[in-house]
Parts: structure tokens; C-alpha cells; sequence
């Protein structure tokens, strides 16, 4: 009954006596261990030692100890764990020794993988971060379709004197793009005025933006004082969040644009502006007009070139390359090296990021200041009670979003598969398989580069 129960065991079991003679085994052990019962059964371990079964020489380990001893003995590419420990009878007196056999080689295999992974991972972000930093010296990071198709728009637009209007959620980068205009423009050294129109009381919007004179009005400078758009003249003026602006506003603003003029508050002259507007919006300025709320002829001024931002999370491949800019921006602040887990990577590309670009960059400051370890995990976005419900995400998909997104990155720079293959570290020909596995575009003779 026995034997018939320890060869229901799936560890491998041997029981030698205290004179170190092999008493029991079961089917386990002679598998793992690759060996006939015939050979061994009722023979001294020696036999087994002298034949090269290192695990033999565990025996007269443990009555030596007089406690668990633990080995690793490789054979035939297998690493076997064993672990012997003492039976005492009834007066503590050791009279045999029984070791468990453990096949440990999925564990060592799965350990060099995780720990392959590790490094890939480790490498895909030294990259990501190269990228991602280099694009934020130009103004962009963004692998999306449409993202770049929008900055291109930009960049063709940036000389000329067109009106510009960027809608789009609040934190999808509106300002970003208006200063890439800007600094992409024949106005690139002159003022960029930034406006708040939402943010400035309405008995103060009219001063702020075109001035006043001397003595205006009670309470007003002695000297007077330019307002934002003389400010801004040469240069660009950026008006954010101008579905806030008041309707009597909306009138002077519309004039300003017309005329090319503006006139101070108590003035009598009209000062000669040249200037370029850019707008932004996170409203529906065509609701607006249809109630009347925003006139329509200073919109269809204002919206000689649309351009609509889409949220981050119709763009989930910028969001790991925006996370590691901010995360190395915040390391470089604070004289750090922190790092984001793999399971966190996973979860900012399923959570929904209402707050968008702006919102991930405030979460991961905040993620770094509060956060104790290097590593920074799931745990710490708890702690921090932010992120409830996200949605979870296969590992494979996440590392295949990472993958794409480095592809993509080093294709961009290199315009060539053989030298993106060279960067990368990987063979041409498996840059080129997985490119079309992501469904990358590659220039046509770009190979041959």
C-alpha cells in the first residue's frame, strides 16, 4: 500500500537507510533521474555515487547535519532540486534519510526568460526614451496616424499669417500645437502672448486685451498700458479658450481682426497691428453660434485653418512615450532614477485618461514625488487612490504596443530598414518581418538603404 501511494507522487522520492542502503523509490524518481530500479534497489548509495548520480552524496550530508539539506544536481539537461531530511525513531536517533526529487527546469527556463524579458524591456524603454526625448526637442512625440498628420498641417501652415483654431478636449495639447505654429513661423523670435479668455473677469477682459489710456477710467495707470495684443504685435497672439469670451467682446475682437487695429480703452487712435492669431477650444463653437452664443462671423474668421486635436485615448501609442518623457523629466528634476513596472505600463494603456496629456503628466509627477522604491507599480497608483476601475490588459499586447512603437520611432529617424535593424540590434530581415506584423509602412527600396 506503500509503495502504491508514493507512486501517486509526482515529486520523486528515495529512502535510504542509516547505513546507506537504498530501501524505496517510487516511478518518479527513476524518471527523473533516468535510471532501473534494478540498478539501485537494496544497494549502497556509493553504487549510485560512483556512477556519477550526484544527489547520492545527499545522504551521508543529512546524517551528518542532522537536519534538511538542500542540493541542485543537473543531469541529462534537467535541473533536479533535492532536498533529504532525517527520520528519527521514537528516541530521536536518526535511522534513515528521505529525499524529495523536484524537475525544476521549466522554472529555470521561465527565469531566464522572465529575466530576458527584463532586459528587452529595460532596452525597449532606453529606446523609447531616446525617441520620445528627441521628438520633445522638436515639439512632437507622437506615434498616431493622425497626430502626425496634424503636425504636418502645422508645419505647413506655420508661415503664413492664416488664422488658426485648435479644438479638442481639455489637456490634449492645444497649447503645444500653437506654439509649434509659432515657433515653426516667420514670427518665431518675435512675442507669443498667451490669453486665458476664460480665466480673466469680464469687467477686466477689455483692458487686459487692448489697453487704456491715461486717467480711462478710475483707478487706471497714470502712464496707461498696452494690452495684450500690442503686446503681442509681430508676433503671435494665442487666444485659449475662446468660447469663454463675453459676446460685446467677441464685437472689439472681431474689428481687431478685420481692421488689422487696435484702440485703447479712452484712446482716439486706432494702433496698427501685425499679428497672427491662433485660438483654441474645448467647446463646440457651432452649438455656439446656432444659440447665438458665439457670433458667426468672428468664427468663420477665426477658422481659416481648423485643426482638432483627438483625446489621448483614441491615441494609445503615444501614451507610453508621453509617460517615460514626463517620467524622465521628473527624474532629471529631482536628481532620481525611478522606473515605471511593466503591469503599470499595462494599465496606462487601458485607463481611459479623461484628463488627457495634461493628466498623465500631473499623474506621473505625482506617481514620482510619492512613491518609495525604484520601481514605480500598481501599488503605488492605489495608494494614491487614482485609476479606479482600469480595465486589464494581456502583457503580450502591452510589450507589442512598446514594440510597434520603438519600430515605428526608429524607422522615422533612420529611413532605413537596414540601419533601423542595426539600431535596434536585430537582423534586417526580422525588422522588415515585424514592421509588416504591425503593419508599419516602409518606403519602397527603403531595404536596400
Amino acid at each position: 500500500m506503500v509503495q502504491e501511494v508514493i507512486d501517486c507522487i509526482a515529486d520523486g522520492i528515495i529512502v535510504v537507510d542509516a547505513d546507506g542502503y537504498v530501501r524505496q523509490t517510487n516511478n518518479s524518481y527513476e524518471l527523473m533521474v533516468e535510471i532501473d530500479k534494478e540498478e539501485y534497489k537494496d544497494k549502497h548509495v556509493d553504487l549510485l555515487k560512483d556512477k556519477g548520480y550526484t544527489h547520492a552524496s545527499l545522504t551521508p550530508m543529512v546524517v551528518k547535519q542532522g537536519g534538511p539539506v538542500t542540493i541542485v544536481d543537473v543531469r541529462n539537461n534537467k535541473d533536479l532540486l533535492l532536498t533529504g531530511v532525517p527520520i528519527r525513531d521514537n528516541r530521536n536517533k536518526i535511522i534513515g534519510v528521505i529525499c524529495n526529487v523536484r524537475d525544476v527546469s521549466e522554472l529555470q527556463e521561465l527565469k531566464r526568460k522572465l529575466d530576458e524579458s527584463k532586459k528587452n524591456e529595460r532596452l525597449i524603454r532606453e529606446q523609447l526614451i531616446k525617441y520620445s526625448q528627441e521628438q520633445l526637442d522638436k515639439g512632437i512625440i507622437t506615434n498616431n496616424k493622425v497626430m502626425k498628420e496634424i503636425y504636418q498641417l502645422a508645419i505647413k501652415v506655420a508661415p503664413t499669417d492664416s488664422s488658426v483654431l485648435i479644438t479638442g478636449e481639455s489637456g490634449v495639447g492645444k497649447g503645444v500645437l500653437a506654439r509649434l505654429i509659432h515657433r515653426h513661423s516667420r514670427r518665431a523670435d518675435k512675442p507669443f502672448i498667451t490669453v486665458n479668455c476664460g480665466a480673466i473677469p469680464e469687467t477686466l477682459i477689455e483692458s487686459e486685451l487692448f489697453g487704456y489710456e491715461a486717467g480711462a477710467f478710475t483707478g487706471a495707470s497714470k502712464s496707461g498700458k498696452k494690452g495684450l495684443f500690442e503686446l503681442a504685435n509681430n508676433g503671435t497672439i494665442f487666444l485659449d479658450e475662446i468660447g469663454e469670451l463675453p459676446l460685446n467682446m467677441q464685437v472689439k475682437l472681431l474689428q481687431t481682426l478685420q481692421d488689422g487695429t487696435v484702440r485703447r480703452i479712452g484712446g482716439k487712435k486706432d494702433i496698427k497691428l501685425d499679428i497672427r492669431v491662433i485660438s483654441a477650444t474645448n467647446r463646440d463653437l457651432n452649438e455656439m453660434v446656432a444659440a447665438k452664443t458665439f457670433r458667426k462671423d468672428l468664427y468663420y474668421r477665426l477658422k481659416v485653418v481648423p485643426i482638432h486635436l483627438p483625446p489621448l485615448r483614441e491615441r494609445k501609442e503615444d501614451i507610453i512615450p508621453l509617460a517615460l518623457t514626463f517620467l524622465e523629466q521628473q527624474n532629471k528634476k529631482y536628481a532620481i532614477n525611478k522606473r515605471f513596472s511593466t503591469d503599470l505600463m499595462r494599465n496606462f494603456l487601458s485607463y481611459q485618461w479623461p484628463g488627457n496629456i495634461r493628466e498623465l503628466e500631473n499623474v506621473v509627477e505625482r506617481l514620482v514625488v510619492t512613491s518609495s522604491g525604484e520601481e514605480i507599480t500598481m501599488s503605488d497608483f492605489f495608494e494614491v487612490e487614482h485609476m479606479q476601475g482600469i480595465e486589464s490588459q494581456p502583457l503580450k499586447k502591452t510589450l507589442e504596443d512598446i514594440e510597434k512603437a520603438i519600430l515605428e520611432g526608429t524607422y522615422r529617424r533612420m529611413k532605413s530598414t537596414r540601419k533601423s535593424a542595426a539600431v535596434l540590434g536585430i537582423s534586417q530581415s526580422a525588422f522588415v518581418k515585424k514592421a509588416k506584423k504591425y503593419g508599419i509602412s516602409l518606403t519602397k527600396g527603403s531595404s536596400d538603404k
